[in-house]
């Protein structure tokens, strides 16, 4: 009986007796890329620095976890990450150089290498500014805007995937990382590996961020949820903690679902009540009464930028009416810079 051939995606994986590794400090993997030190481990890869041997060009590593090698599922998954931040023009999406697999029969993919933290990492110092939040959000929405219009969603939109590099001039710039649960809106894949990646119930996406429908079937998503994870990335981002939080992740469903969101100037006053009034509607129970996608979210989003400049501009010409001289406030532009 002749066999169907195999597809690249499916290769044989090494025997338990000789599992896959991940590639050791001074590996070459595919001929030219050295692998160098350890940057981080994620839910279902290890990234690595190192550098393209020919070209002398820094990169970045990603390579899928030993331990999920010999599944098809995780393989096809990795690949679906590579081909979907590839398929993306927005200088702040993850620019992908290459993939393949190593000599152990491990997926690799490799990124441009980026210098700096995550997201996650920068609010462990606290909450953000207004201006700098609005700034981080607007240049993420960059991106999702790129994937919506590409019939992308990413569903695991989080701080942990924002990462904030120095560009030369010293401002930030941010980068959306991990493309690996993201969804065709657009078709559909028969294949076996791919159906079963957004099958009913399949859960994706971490649950701090979960939209509600994805918490009830994964596979009925769209650009919605992704607003919906901004949304709580928006309102992190300015007060601290999460909208919905809880000890338990039966409890962190039942408030996602049920609880009204709460109050965002209750928290940080100085939140306007048009930015309050765009994280509510990010985070709606009933998804139609969201916004429809990244791109219309990012309108919004610059509407409030710009009343808030109108405003620091208007209270700043007030300001410089003639003043008692023993006056020393620090601009209001100053204090908002020193939020970050």
């Amino acid at each position: 009986m002749n066999e169907e051939p195999q597809r690249e995606d499916d290769e044989p994986i090494a025997s338990s007796d000789s599992s896959p590794f991940v590639p050791r400090e001074g590996d070459i993997i595919d001929g030219k890329y050295l692998v160098g030190t350890l940057l981080g481990e994620g839910g279902m890869g290890v990234v690595l620095s190192g550098e393209h041997t020919q070209l002398r060009q820094p990169i970045a590593i990603k390579v899928l976890a030993p331990k999920y090698a010999a599944d098809r599922q995780f393989r096809a998954r990795f690949l679906r990450e590579a081909r979907a931040a590839a398929s993306l023009s927005s200088d702040h999406a993850v620019r992908i150089i290459d993939v393949g697999t190593t000599a152990e029969k491990l997926p690799f993919m490799v990124m441009e290498r980026l210098d700096g933290e995550s997201l996650e990492a920068r609010l462990e110092r606290g909450p953000l500014s207004v201006p700098t939040t609005l700034d981080i959000v607007a240049q993420a929405l960059s991106a999702v805007t790129d994937a919506h219009a590409r019939g992308l969603v990413h569903r695991d939109l989080k701080p942990g995937n924002l990462f904030l590099t120095p560009k030369d001039d010293g401002t930030l710039r941010v980068k959306v990382l991990d493309f690996g649960i993201s969804k065709s809106m657009l078709e559909v894949d028969a294949s076996a590996s791919d159906a079963s990646l957004t099958a009913p119930r399949a859960l994706l996406g971490s649950p701090l961020y979960m939209s509600p429908e994805q918490l009830r079937d994964a596979s009925g998503v769209d650009a919605r949820t992704d607003v919906w994870a901004m949304g709580v990335v928006i309102f992190e981002l300015l007060s601290g903690r999460a909208p919905f939080e809880t000890s338990s992740i039966p409890e962190l469903y039942a408030k996602i679902l049920n609880e009204p969101t709460p109050s965002l100037r209750a928290l940080v006053p100085n939140v306007s009540v048009e930015l309050e009034a765009v994280v509510t509607r990010c985070l709606e129970k009933d998804r139609s009464r969201r916004f429809t996608d990244a791109a219309d979210l990012a309108r919004a989003i610059e509407r409030v930028r710009t009343a808030d400049r109108g405003a620091v501009a208007a209270t700043v010409a007030v300001g410089s009416s003639p003043a008692p001289p023993v006056s020393r406030r620090m601009p209001l532009v100053a204090l908002a810079a020193a939020g970050l």
